[in-house]
């Protein structure tokens, strides 16, 4: 959502929102104020187009942007926290993921790769290195613990 506001270039209304107006602002200030409104219905339509509808009926009648964005930012706090704990956990499947006997090695490497977009995805920063290092390792303890298989002419 952030690099949405970015490219409509509202993202300071939103953050910082705008100053209202006085009786005697000047016309550069009512200028102003009438394109920093324009950006703040803007940023607002954008944020709408966004979210779910779960979140919609919490923003709906709030009047500015920056308002919309301290609701969705305290409604999402403990998506954080939740993240945490799921990218925990899939640490710990990554550490114990394994190739089964009758698994083909596409199988598992797509497994690798799912399994890696989803820590991503949670925040976790992998390297590609990273990634093939486990397939590689894992495939040679594959290897090792394979029955020998003679092969018939």
């Amino acid at each position: 959502m952030k690099a949405i506001l970015d490219y409509q270039e509202v993202t300071e209304i939103v953050e910082e929102g705008y100053s209202m107006l006085t009786k005697d602002s000047t016309d550069a200030e009512k200028t102003l104020h009438k394109e920093n409104k324009k950006k703040d219905c803007k940023a607002t339509f954008m944020i709408h187009q966004c979210v779910d509808e779960a979140h919609f009926e919490k923003i709906a009648g709030v009047a500015s942007s920056q308002e919309v964005w301290k609701i969705l930012e305290k409604c999402n706090e403990g998506t954080k926290q939740l993240k945490k704990v799921r990218l925990q956990t899939m640490r710990r499947q990554y550490e114990l993921m394994q190739m089964e006997n009758n698994e083909k090695i596409i199988e598992f490497f797509n497994k690798i790769i799912t399994h890696m977009n989803a820590m991503k995805n949670c925040g976790e920063k992998i390297l590609d290195q990273t990634i093939v290092e486990k397939i590689l390792r894992t495939l040679l303890e594959w290897l090792a613990s394979a029955p020998i298989r003679s092969s018939s002419n």
